[in-house]
């Protein structure tokens, strides 16, 4: 039993360390372009502006990455283990 608990608990600090990258990893793609918005270009996407297309699509990308990840999460974080569980192995 305490190689499932072992192999649970490493499961719940890899979605909590994905969970944290997640928001992390969209703030350093969202940066740059905000950063070179003064500068005038211009590229075009589908008659939107290349910074607002880019914007967009990383913010519909992170949505997904989040859907993709609660989705994925083990039922382990609602029900977490706890310590009292293993003083009785």
């Amino acid at each position: 039993m305490s190689i499932s608990k072992q192999s649970a608990e490493t499961r719940v600090r890899k979605f909590k360390f994905a969970a944290m990258l997640l928001p992390i990893f969209a703030i350093l793609l969202i940066v740059p372009p905000l950063v070179s918005m003064r500068t005038t270009q211009n590229a075009v996407i589908l008659g939107i502006p290349a910074n607002i297309a880019y914007l967009f699509g990383v913010w519909l990308a992170m949505i997904i990455g989040a859907y993709i990840l609660q989705k994925t999460m083990p039922d382990i974080l609602a029900n977490p283990p706890h310590p009292e569980d293993k003083k009785s192995d």
